[in-house]
C-alpha cells in the first residue's frame, strides 16, 4: 500500500481559524496534526492562542515559543527558527508551543503588524521541514490573528450548525480574501468543519443546505463527550477512543482532505 497527498503539496501551511471561541478549533488542530502523524506525516504545530491550550495539552515546558518568537523579531534579537520549536512532543509531531496569555498585552498590535512580513516568510521557509505546519490561530481579528492566516497557504473553518455561524463564516471569508490580498497570495477555505454534530436531529439538514451554498467541503465531526475527556486527561482520541464516531469523523477529514491511499 502506498500513501499518496492528495492536498496540493505547495499548501503545506493551514490554519484552523474562526472569529468564534468554542467552535472546536484547537479539538480540531489537535486531532488532525496527530492523525497526520500517526499516518507518517512530519508535523509542526504552531499554538497560535494566547489561550495555550495546544500547549498545555503537550508540555508544561518553560521553553521559547510563540510569544518569544514575535518578541525576539520585535526587537531585533531573532536567530534561529529552531529555537523556539519544541520536538517530539508525539513521534513525527513537533510544536511551537504558546505560554504567555498576555501576549497582546506584552506585543501592541502595530509591533505585530510591523514584523508581519518577516514572520510570514521564516514560516515559508520552515514547511520546507514538515509535510504539514498546522497553526491554531486564536478567535479574534487584530494583528495577531491578521498575521497568522496572512503566514497560511490555506484555511479550514471550524464551527457549528448554528444560525449565527452564517454571518460570521460570511465575514470571515471575506476578511480572509482583504488579509491574503494585502499580502499578495489567494489564501483559499480548504474545508468547513461543524463540530459537535448531532446527525439525528432534523433542523441538520437545513443547516446544511444552507451551508452548502458557500460551495466550500463540509466535512462532519459527531458530538461526542470521549473527545473533550480524552483531552482532559492528555490524551488525543486516537490513544482514548480510536474506534468513537469523533475519531472516524476525523480520519474521514484526514483521508479526503489531506492524505488518500492507493493499494498496488
Amino acid at each position: 500500500m502506498n500513501t499518496q497527498v492528495l492536498f496540493n503539496t505547495s499548501k503545506r501551511v493551514i490554519g484552523f481559524v474562526n472569529q468564534k471561541g468554542g467552535v472546536g478549533k484547537t479539538a480540531s488542530t489537535l486531532s488532525i496534526g496527530t492523525g497526520l502523524a500517526l499516518a507518517g506525516q512530519k508535523v509542526l504545530i504552531i499554538d497560535g492562542d494566547p489561550q495555550g491550550n495546544l500547549t498545555m495539552f503537550f508540555t508544561a515546558d518553560k521553553a521559547p515559543g510563540f510569544y518569544d518568537f514575535l518578541r525576539d523579531l520585535n526587537d531585533g534579537t531573532f536567530s534561529d527558527t529552531g529555537k523556539y520549536i519544541l520536538r517530539d512532543v508525539r513521534e513525527r509531531l513537533d510544536i511551537i508551543p504558546n505560554q504567555q496569555r498576555e501576549l497582546r498585552t506584552l506585543l501592541h498590535d502595530s509591533q505585530i503588524a510591523e514584523i508581519a512580513p518577516r514572520f510570514i516568510e521564516l514560516l515559508r521557509e520552515l514547511k520546507t521541514s514538515y509535510d504539514w505546519v498546522l497553526i491554531d490561530c486564536s478567535p479574534s481579528n487584530g494583528a495577531l490573528e491578521r498575521t497568522l492566516v496572512s503566514a497560511c497557504d490555506t484555511v479550514i473553518v471550524p464551527l457549528e450548525f448554528q444560525v449565527f455561524s452564517i454571518s460570521g463564516l460570511s465575514g470571515l471569508l471575506d476578511e480572509i480574501k482583504v488579509w491574503g490580498g494585502e499580502t499578495g497570495r489567494d489564501i483559499s477555505v480548504e474545508a468547513l468543519i461543524f463540530t459537535k454534530t448531532e446527525k439525528r436531529i432534523n433542523r441538520m439538514n437545513e443547516y446544511r443546505e444552507i451551508f452548502s451554498n458557500f460551495r466550500i467541503p463540509i466535512f462532519e465531526v459527531c458530538k461526542s463527550e470521549s473527545l473533550p475527556k480524552s483531552i482532559e486527561t492528555g490524551r488525543t482520541i486516537w490513544e482514548s477512543a480510536p474506534t468513537g464516531f469523533a475519531a472516524a469523523d476525523y480520519y474521514d477529514i484526514i483521508t479526503h482532505v489531506f492524505l488518500g491511499t492507493d493499494d498496488e
